[in-house]
């Protein structure tokens, strides 16, 4: 493009103006006033980011099991597991300490857990348990039933549920995501490769810009998703990124 002036924005959320929903991934913050005549249009873009991967594999939104055994009358419990970073060995210790008459163990070679009870039948209640997608089991309670007390879960375990990393704005970007194809809010979305505890890294290497539609720039809220749309829970934690405002005459 002509006539090109480029505005560098760098913004630590540390001293972000507010925080969000009680999350640190969802900041408000407030510029200096930028505006400019009418000849010209704003194009905002992501630079770089760095977001440390401070949040947890288990955490708030997938962390309760409600474990059903067929006794006269039925036995419940509903187990919420402490967030954390858990690898399998630590998370099949955790359940077999802690469900009642319940041995817990990893099959490697299909990547399932097998849940055996040494006294009752059981069902596992989707209806009541947020850890589908974590432990593997069906949706369609009928195949969360043991049989002689064994139940191995049809689906694999996924420890890795946080595997994007999506950056939104207030801002409509025009990008469109099937989670919500009328929130068309995302700036830029990439791949969260990283080991827990370690800091996440981004380039925008596609130069990708949005149209601001607006003669006035001097607050933005940034809001950091998973590929599920849900806010990174930092757990207090700050990340950094530069935004670019590139400033366009489009009038001859």
């Amino acid at each position: 493009m002509e006539n090109v002036e480029s505005i560098q924005i760098h913004l630590n959320s540390k001293f972000a103006s507010s925080y969000n929903n009680l999350h640190y991934s969802d900041c408000d913050f407030t510029t200096s006033l930028i505006q400019i005549s009418d000849k010209y249009t704003i194009y905002l873009s992501v630079v770089n980011a760095v977001i440390p991967y401070s949040f947890y594999n288990i955490n708030s939104t997938n962390n309760v099991l409600f474990y059903s055994e067929q006794t006269t009358p039925v036995t419940n419990t509903t187990l919420f597991i402490p967030y954390g970073n858990y690898n399998v060995n630590q998370l099949v210790t955790y359940l077999s300490q802690n469900l009642p008459r319940t041995n817990v163990s990893y099959d490697p070679i299909k990547n399932k857990l097998i849940f055996v009870n040494s006294t009752n039948d059981f069902k596992i209640l989707t209806q009541y348990s947020s850890c589908q997608n974590l432990l593997g089991f069906s949706f369609n309670d009928l195949y969360n039933t043991s049989i002689g007390q064994s139940l191995t879960l049809s689906g694999q375990i996924n420890l890795a549920n946080n595997q994007m990393i999506q950056i939104a704005t207030n801002f409509q970007s025009g990008s469109i995501s099937n989670i919500n194809n009328h929130d068309m809010k995302i700036l830029c979305s990439f791949p969260c490769v990283k080991n827990p505890y370690s800091l996440i890294e981004f380039n925008n290497n596609t130069k990708y810009k949005i149209n601001l539609n607006n003669n006035i720039f001097s607050s933005i809220n940034i809001k950091l998703l998973n590929q599920d749309g849900e806010s990174l829970e930092l757990n207090q934690q700050y990340f950094s990124i530069t935004l670019q405002l590139d400033i366009v005459n489009f009038v001859d």
